[in-house]
């Protein structure tokens, strides 16, 4: 294993191990760059994923939170295939808040064809597509 590389966070540390300090195991968030064969610290661009929701930095490392997402509703069709995924950060956001995550899922013939995404309220999940 003595050839196997480990990679290095910016400062010469190891991409992972555990705070002694702060008693917690971090993790660098690096990624291989085959341009330079090298581990190099992730940026994240500023995306815009539709009109209506721009995604920054900041943004993106809370989306890779696995606990960013606090309250989570679905809604099927007759066929039981989910249409909508609402998703909130406020674990007692209400219906009517207008910070929902909405994810619309269309379907042909059973598969699902297209995936698009929007922010509003979980009771207006259904207009404005």
């Amino acid at each position: 294993m003595a050839d196997q590389h480990v990679p290095k966070d910016d400062r010469g540390f190891l991409a992972y191990g555990w705070d002694y300090d702060e008693d917690v195991f971090k993790v660098a968030l690096l990624v291989y760059n085959p341009a330079t064969l090298d581990w190099e610290r992730m940026k994240q661009p500023i995306l815009e994923l539709t009109g209506d929701l721009t995604v920054t930095m900041g943004d993106v490392e809370k989306l890779l939170a696995g606990a960013y997402w606090l309250r989570t509703k679905y809604d099927y069709d007759a066929d039981g295939n989910c249409i909508y995924k609402g998703l909130n950060t406020d674990l007692s956001a209400a219906d009517g808040d207008t910070d929902w995550y909405i994810v619309k899922y269309e379907y042909t013939s059973g598969n699902c064809t297209q995936k698009r995404v929007r922010v509003t309220s979980w009771t207006d999940r259904a207009m404005g597509w």
